[in-house]
């Protein structure tokens, strides 16, 4: 019974996903504009980012008796990304369909924020760990790439090359 519950749930997101990227090609057919674009899921990353740090600073502020402003500010801050995200929507279409993709905005991107914000957390955490990796294979690889190239040079070996030798291959 489990996994028709999990069969179904993927694909209500399934047509969820289909019906928000309908209506997003439909709204760029009409007015030339994307509710969902690159630089709005930016936006709404920066937003959801500014509204978390925000929250949880204010909280911790007003725990241990400081002053909350701080975090207030970051949170006025994400309402004011995402008021002008509404604003954009209704300049660009009109009254109904500014009305739905906002709607739909209020619903979908803090959603696919929180998603990116935690793909961005594994990007950060694999960028550190890229960076202690085992120096020692390095090494090996500078090594072969110099023995290879002394090989080059050397007109005994085997991997000689000169263009004007006729069973060079050049």
């Amino acid at each position: 019974m489990e996994i028709l519950k999990i069969i179904g749930g993927l694909l209500v997101i399934g047509a969820l996903i289909a019906a928000v990227h309908a209506f997003n090609q439909h709204c760029y057919k009409k007015f030339k504009y994307e509710f969902f674009s690159k630089w709005v899921l930016i936006a709404a990353t920066g937003a959801m980012g500014s509204y978390l740090i925000g929250s949880f600073w204010r909280r911790e502020s007003l725990a241990t008796g400081g002053d909350g402003l701080n975090g207030a500010v970051l949170i006025g801050v994400a309402c004011l990304i995402v008021i002008v995200l509404i604003v954009r929507n209704f300049m660009k279409t009109n009254l109904p369909y500014g009305l739905a993709g906002s709607a739909i905005h209020l619903v979908v991107l803090p959603i696919v924020a929180n998603l990116g914000l935690v793909a961005l957390l594994f990007m950060v955490i694999g960028g550190f760990a890229s960076l202690s990796g085992n120096s020692d294979s390095d090494d090996d690889e500078q090594r072969s790439r110099d023995e290879w190239a002394a090989s080059d040079l050397n007109k005994d070996s085997s991997n000689y090359r000169f263009k004007n030798d006729p069973n060079s291959g050049y």
